[in-house]
């Protein structure tokens, strides 16, 4: 029974953190340009100087919240972005401290009241008057929830805050605040690392920074020491097959700064828990004794962003801090590595292609992790000659589609399954196997070469001579349209193995000369008004290059529907 509430809590819990990433994760780069401001600030004095303070003060109390709110309510209810950027007003007149978890808070909760009302009160609307009730309920319950904010959600988020930022003070005053990380550290690899970062510390960072110029809780949850230790100790004593992943996530993680690289290590083995714990731990202490902090929230959490983001005084305190959770976590993880890592080896999915019509990537966020193991599948694809669409979405923004085929990690399978049920899911262990997407590519040629050589079973052995009396088959195409019919050759090619045919199979942008009379054209009925054939070519009029089942049968005689050209203007 206690495991069983504990485990709604935790699902609970998740949805909310991966809810909170997807208003998040939009408005990352205002968080970016806010940072990047703040770097000027240093270098410049006089007129220059003092605009630069209102645009920062603008960007903390008045632009990220308003976005914030606009997101959240958008995210509820397409037409209720405007209402809930509204709304967000009311928050931010209530208090003098940045509201973004207000933000937070009433933008979800005005976009669910006007889905309700659409729900309820649209239907019942004659037609012609809708444009009139979108635009007064909007700006009714626009009123309505500024009010609300104003006297409600705001000074609650304020007391909240007052709580939140006693508990982190008395924390600090007891040199306590490593202990933060106990919670911290598994919370991130449950992807819930963006709403931690910005919806808690981020708010509660920027009411320190605004008093005391910097923060240590802008380290706290972007320090790439505890990700970078674990990452290390797999390059050298991690399993063969996963040492290669390791290295390329290093630089992924600490120079372009997407802590979900490091993720699925940590759940391989238990032990990893504590490396990074014990390394956030170490980290912070550093931070905590030397007094540094950070300038303004980091994103992407990279070496780069945090060092630039720290002042002159505070580079090295900073970057001691890091190497310190990164040695701490490396040491622990490479103990917990001397114990072997079972790697279960991945199963292959078998899929419909057939169905795929575009393939999605999903994670929590929708970017980083997912992002790049689309690139990857994108290049396999490429390799292949196959031409499907891939894309990568939040998980919650998976649409549900029958045609499409969606990759997750293992860890996600069942919220995948829950969001998306009409699809096809392939799970896999990480966004980094090439191995994975080889295997995955490969089924779209299985299939085919499957039913081919069934065929071939039922068929004696074939007089090529009196079945395809060619001896160069080729494939013309418009000259510079280039695509398909490299296909078409490379399939023909593979016919042409199995079946034993010795001729030539090429494509070309011109009509060979000479033309011998052993030589088949192929093209389509577009292509064949724009050409001027020969008197006596023998040619094939094809519908579509892509149709790589047709070639093996003209090998065998079967469809080989051949014309021959009485004179080069008879198509004209």
């Amino acid at each position: 029974m206690v495991r069983q509430l504990l485990n709604v809590q935790l699902n609970g819990f998740l949805k909310l953190g991966r809810f909170m990433s997807r208003i998040l994760m939009p408005n990352l780069s205002v968080f970016l340009a806010w940072g990047l401001l703040n770097l000027l600030l240093p270098l410049t004095t006089g007129a220059f100087h003092d605009r630069l303070i209102q645009i920062d003060q603008m960007m903390v109390y008045l632009l990220l919240p308003i976005l914030l709110g606009y997101s959240g309510a958008k995210l509820i209810h397409a037409r209720a972005g405007v209402v809930g950027g509204m709304a967000t007003l009311g928050v931010i007149a209530s208090a003098t401290i940045p509201q973004m978890l207000g933000a937070l808070m009433i933008g979800p909760l005005t976009g669910y009241a006007l889905r309700l009302f659409d729900r309820k009160v649209l239907p019942k609307i004659k037609p012609g008057y809708e444009m009139l009730v979108h635009n007064l309920s909007a700006g009714s319950l626009g009123a309505l929830f500024c009010c609300f904010g104003l006297f409600v959600v705001g000074p609650f988020v304020t007391q909240m805050s007052y709580f939140e930022g006693l508990f982190v003070t008395k924390l600090v005053q007891l040199n306590l605040l490593p202990l933060i990380h106990v919670v911290l550290e598994p919370l991130k690899i449950l992807f819930l690392n963006n709403t931690i970062n910005h919806g808690i510390l981020t708010p509660l960072g920027l009411e320190i920074a605004t008093q005391k110029g910097t923060s240590l809780l802008f380290l706290l949850e972007v320090n790439p020491g505890p990700g970078l230790g674990v990452l290390l100790a797999f390059v050298f004593f991690g399993p063969k097959k996963l040492r290669g992943h390791a290295s390329s996530g290093l630089l992924i993680q600490g120079v372009g700064g997407l802590h979900e690289i490091y993720f699925p290590f940590v759940w391989l083995n238990p032990w990893l828990f504590l490396a990074v714990i014990l390394g956030g731990m170490s980290g912070t202490f550093v931070f905590q004794f030397l007094q540094v902090g950070l300038t303004a929230p980091v994103s992407p959490g990279s070496v780069i962003m945090i060092l630039l983001n720290a002042p002159a005084t505070m580079v090295g305190g900073v970057f001691l801090g890091m190497g310190v959770s990164l040695f701490v976590s490396f040491l622990i993880a490479s103990l917990a590595l001397q114990q072997k890592i079972l790697l279960t080896e991945e199963s292959i999915k078998e899929i419909q292609v057939e169905k795929v019509k575009k393939i999605i990537f999903a994670c929590e966020a929708g970017m980083g992790s997912s992002a790049m193991g689309a690139s990857l599948l994108k290049k396999e694809l490429a390799k292949a000659r196959l031409n499907l669409p891939v894309s990568h979405f939040a998980l919650q923004q998976v649409p549900n589609d029958e045609n499409s085929l969606i990759v997750v990690q293992k860890e996600l399978l069942q919220q995948a399954q829950k969001q998306a049920p009409q699809a096809q899911i392939y799970p896999i262990q990480q966004f980094l196997d090439e191995a994975t997407y080889q295997a995955l590519v490969s089924q779209w040629e299985a299939p085919i070469i499957h039913e081919e050589r069934d065929r071939s079973k039922e068929k004696t052995v074939v007089d090529l001579t009196t079945t395809f009396p060619y001896q160069k088959v080729v494939f013309l195409y418009e000259a510079p349209k280039r695509g398909t019919q490299t296909i078409a050759v490379d399939f023909m090619q593979k016919a042409a193995k199995k079946t034993g045919y010795q001729g030539t199979i090429m494509k070309s942008a011109t009509i060979p000369s000479p033309l011998e009379p052993t030589t088949l054209l192929v093209l389509t009925k577009d292509y064949l008004t724009q050409v001027n054939l020969p008197k006596g070519t023998t040619y094939l009029l094809i519908k579509d290059y892509a149709q790589t089942s047709q070639y093996e049968k003209w090998l065998k005689g079967e469809d080989l529907h051949v014309l021959v050209a009485k004179r080069s203007d008879d198509f004209k």
